[in-house]
């Protein structure tokens, strides 16, 4: 007869024969039920003083969306687009889907004169700037902008052609909620090179734009996306004037930068410029005008080490910098800007389609093409709709990048890039998996 004492101590065994046993199965995941999943995006947008920059913003989103200047609390809420003239201060949006929208001005004469255009864009803890002047023939200002109730803390780094630039007072710069700041820079450093400048927030986060003002005009710089070893830069405008390509590289060692440049029917290197270094932890400028002809062309960079790029145009009498974009993911929205070209260039190896939809103010399709863009080409695509009309720009290639280009806004000639963002959060589809793996 078996003693009872043994009895547990024959179940402890059987249990861990039994789990021993299962560990030596495969595993495999039980499929679920796909869980829809929405959010919210919020973006802000630049604004000038109304003396001297009358500025307009224009979103539009899938849904209904809301607006408020900063510094205020209520929100006024729009179906689908918004057109807010003469703004006094940034503006910040809420809204679903594929909400984007843009702030523009156009300026005839001073040191603000030309077109200006900027994307609306979600804050973030950090941000580049490469292509900003600080001196005497152009003035650079940071608009920091907090979208949220709490204090943001900003440090700004500036890296130069010879390495970080002392910038006495551009640490710890402090951004109360529901507030912008200005940072102006020429109290701070000046330099006869373009600099790369880092907006990083050791607390909070912050939307953040540069006004550029000088001899050659005006315009915002918008952030180029966070250093890598592949940066594109979606489109540089053509006609006859200085282009200088910016590169930043924020790393401790010396990257190898080559560069190849996209048209509507051919890709190539641009001759004295295709390759290059750039030191550790500095900026270098590279004139490309002579290599691109006046052409209206797209960039790609690869590099051995992660960089910033953009690229200083100055044409028309007009200042831009255009900046190193995002793939196109989720339906980018585009609001209506008058006489605007959208450019769209596939930065890849693989043709891909874009699909270009318009849509009216109560959200009906208008028109809908599909177009291929082949691979390492770069094509203009026309946006025909009236004023409440706004735009989905979607892609089935991940090398896809976009921006609109402007070169003339009523009777003010000039040259003004807003580069496309990657879309909203729009609708996601998860799809729950239960791995038996996960009992062990």
């Amino acid at each position: 007869m078996r003693h009872p004492v043994t009895r547990p101590a024959l179940a402890v065994i059987v249990t861990v024969a039994l789990v021993l046993l299962l560990g030596l199965l495969p595993s495999a995941t039980v499929p679920g039920v796909p869980v829809e999943v929405t959010g919210t995006r919020t973006l802000a947008c630049p604004a000038g003083d109304p003396a001297t920059l009358a500025t307009t913003v224009r979103a539009g989103a899938a849904d209904a969306l809301t607006s408020r200047l900063v510094g205020q609390a209520q929100s006024t809420t729009a179906s689908r687009t918004l057109v807010a003239t003469a703004v006094a201060q940034p503006v910040v949006l809420t809204g679903g889907s594929s909400l984007g929208g843009v702030a523009q001005a156009a300026v005839s004469a001073g040191t603000s004169r030309g077109l200006w255009l900027a994307p609306c864009r979600a804050p973030s803890a950090d941000l580049w700037f490469p292509g900003v002047l600080s001196n005497a023939s152009e003035r650079a200002v940071i608009e920091l902008v907090n979208v949220d109730p709490t204090q943001a803390v900003v440090d700004v780094t500036v890296l130069g052609k010879d390495g970080r630039v002392t910038a006495p007072g551009a640490r710890g710069v402090g951004v109360p909620g529901n507030s912008v700041r200005l940072v102006f820079l020429e109290p701070l450093f000046t330099s006869p090179d373009p600099v790369g400048l880092q907006v990083r927030t050791s607390e909070g986060r912050i939307a953040a734009t540069v006004r550029l003002l000088g001899a050659a005009g005006g315009d915002w710089a918008a952030a180029a996306t966070a250093p890598s070893t592949t940066a594109v830069v979606p489109v540089v405008p053509d006609g006859d004037g200085a282009r200088t390509l910016v590169v930043t590289n924020p790393g401790t060692r010396r990257a190898a930068v080559t560069v190849e440049v996209f048209d509507r029917s051919s890709s190539f290197a641009p001759a004295g410029a295709d390759t290059f270094e750039v030191n550790a932890e500095s900026t270098l400028a590279v004139p490309l005008e002579g290599a691109l002809r006046g052409a209206l062309v797209g960039l790609r960079l690869t590099s051995t080490q992660p960089v910033a790029a953009a690229v200083r145009v100055a044409i028309a009498g007009d200042l831009a910098l255009v900046e190193a974009g995002s793939p196109l993911a989720s339906p980018a929205r585009i609001p209506f800007v008058a006489e605007a070209q959208l450019i769209v260039t596939n930065a890849g190896t693989s043709a891909g389609v874009v699909t270009l939809t318009t849509r009216d103010a109560e959200g009906a399709v208008v028109d809908s093409s599909r177009t291929e863009v082949g691979a390492g080409r770069l094509m203009p695509l026309p946006l025909t709709g009236d004023r409440t009309a706004s735009f989905e720009l979607t892609s089935d290639n991940p090398d896809i990048r976009g921006a609109l280009l402007v070169t003339r806004s009523g009777t003010v000639p000039g040259v003004a890039v807003a580069v496309l963002g990657g879309g909203g959060t729009g609708t996601a589809s998860l799809d729950p998996s239960l791995d038996p793996a996960l009992a062990r």
